[in-house]
């Protein structure tokens, strides 16, 4: 089922997309100003996408995008009201730096509509082109950040008479490998356009979400397996809290521990996880992660069964509880032989196999719907793939 928006939006969406067949006589020029700030993030980009003549090599060009995020490193965690007055802060200041890097409006574009806008220093007021629409996040997310970028982007919307557009969190995600195709595609006939084409998988796990979709146009997008406790995210953050040496978390500039738990595990990138093989059969598929130097032992959620869906509580419960008592051991007698409770070798480790079982699941997944594909259909409603509606916002 797919989910239904006004028609004036679908058209507009249709007509932003780099592989659409649609012949380049057809195509329209569109420019936007977005906002995003679901979270701690106060991002503000404009893209233009070309019509028939494109100035460049490019089908789309991104004229600015810059962001700030909100310093929740005191409670080693985002925090609303900090993220929330950080938006506060400088969303407005980000709309105006962008505003300089609206693309200029000439005498000769008689079909573009145009605002003047003051110089940075004040001096002189520069014409250019108006935006097409504004595109603002409307989630899902934290509810007073949100806020904040709505009532900015209606601001906008309705003092220069442009239409306001809506954009769900998680579909922007699905379809920005397309959006940055189309910046980096050469200039070619649309219908011959290489690129991200539909249909594709992605993992998302971006915030409290995660979700394995099949996307198969711009608006049609099927959920096939979501977690059923905690998402990845927050599985991460909490045993790199654990996990990272104290020295390690302090000298973050970000509270991104995920991403700190990967660099700690692979500081080497890829070069590290350069021989990672995935599963060839069921049996390896389901194995444990072990390492019996330090007494490391995860297990596959769901090995028991070809249920497509994720689970994340297990595998940290199962980490923290052999984490105590490795720090149980060190306070009982090990003290007196090193002064850190858990050795570096232990948490890389520790770091790695958390962040395979990571890959792990993702390949199970994928592979579990291919099978129930070439069934034909699922018997369990569990493993029944659900049509996404992105604007029910919060119905996962």
């Amino acid at each position: 089922m797919l989910f239904s928006s006004r028609t004036a939006c679908r058209v507009l969406l249709r007509s932003k997309t780099a592989s659409t067949a649609v012949h380049h006589a057809q195509q329209r020029q569109l420019l936007t100003l977005a906002i995003e700030s679901s979270c701690d993030d106060s991002s503000v980009a404009i893209v233009e996408k070309h019509g028939a003549n494109p100035p460049s090599s490019c089908a789309a060009t991104l004229h600015f995008l810059e962001n700030v995020t909100a310093d929740s490193r005191e409670y080693k965690g985002i925090h609303p009201m900090v993220a929330l007055g950080s938006h506060q802060e400088n969303l407005a200041k980000l709309v105006h730096k962008s505003l300089q890097h609206l693309p200029p409006a000439t005498e000769q574009d008689s079909n573009v509509k145009s605002v003047h806008i003051q110089s940075t220093d004040g001096s002189a007021s520069v014409r250019r082109q108006k935006p097409d629409f504004i595109s603002v996040t409307r989630g899902p997310g934290m509810v007073s950040s949100l806020s904040t970028g709505l009532d900015t982007a209606k601001g906008l919307a309705v003092a220069w008479q442009v239409p306001l557009m809506g954009v769900h969190h998680m579909q922007a995600h699905l379809l920005t490998p397309r959006l940055v195709a189309a910046l980096e595609a050469q200039a070619q006939a649309a219908s011959t356009l290489k690129g991200v084409e539909f249909p594709f998988f992605s993992i998302l796990v971006s915030g409290g979400h995660t979700l394995l979709v099949h996307s198969k146009s711009l608006v049609e997008h099927e959920i096939l397996g979501s977690t059923v406790d905690i998402a990845i995210g927050d599985a991460l953050d909490k045993i790199a809290r654990m996990a990272l040496p104290t020295s390690y978390i302090e000298a973050s500039k970000t509270t991104m521990y995920g991403k700190a738990l990967e660099t700690f595990a692979f500081p080497n990138g890829k070069v590290d996880y350069a021989n990672y093989k995935p599963p060839s059969n069921r049996g390896e598929e389901i194995e444990k992660y072990e390492d019996t130097r330090w007494g490391w032992s995860l297990t596959m959620p769901y090995a028991e069964t070809r249920t497509v869906a994720f689970s994340f509580a297990g595998l940290l419960s199962t980490a923290q509880k052999q984490l105590e008592a490795h720090k149980t051991k060190w306070e009982e007698g090990a003290k007196r032989e090193t002064d850190d409770w858990l050795p570096h070798d232990a948490r890389v480790s520790l770091s790695r196999l958390f962040m395979r079982n990571r890959v792990r699941l993702k390949e199970a997944a994928a592979a579990r719907y291919r099978k129930l594909e070439q069934k034909g259909a699922s018997k369990s409603p569990r493993e029944t793939p659900r049509a996404w509606k992105p604007r029910e916002n919060n119905r996962y």
